[in-house]
């Protein structure tokens, strides 16, 4: 039996970060997926739908809360991860928060 690669997908409970979690899922390849998430409720929700959209997926997945603004959800993240499995093999860096400041504001002309 093939080691499990421990694959790390940030924002993994929406958009394109669970459509790349639900494909490792389905994947012949040995994986087990740690979804990152600010929120472990919405993780959790994620993860009940993943497996009724993947019935009989050999791979697993389990939730991670991490808020990658926040210096100490992410040491209490990777705290949880070393302690569990002692490594990444792969990170998927989804998640990420976009801020326009006052001086960086979209030109009115672009947006029409």
């Amino acid at each position: 039996m093939a080691l499990r690669k421990i694959v790390t997908v940030t924002g993994g409970n929406g958009g394109i970060g669970y459509e790349t979690v639900k494909a490792l899922l389905g994947s012949d390849k040995p994986y087990h997926i740690l979804m990152g998430s600010r929120s472990l409720d919405k993780a959790n929700a994620a993860i009940e739908t993943l497996h009724s959209e993947c019935p009989g997926a050999a791979n697993t997945v389990e939730p991670v809360q991490i808020d990658l603004t926040c210096d100490e959800s992410i040491e209490t993240a990777f705290k949880q991860v070393e302690a569990s499995h002692g490594r990444i093999d792969v990170l998927i860096n989804n998640a990420g928060k976009y801020r326009v400041s006052l001086s960086q504001r979209i030109p009115s002309e672009v947006i029409h």
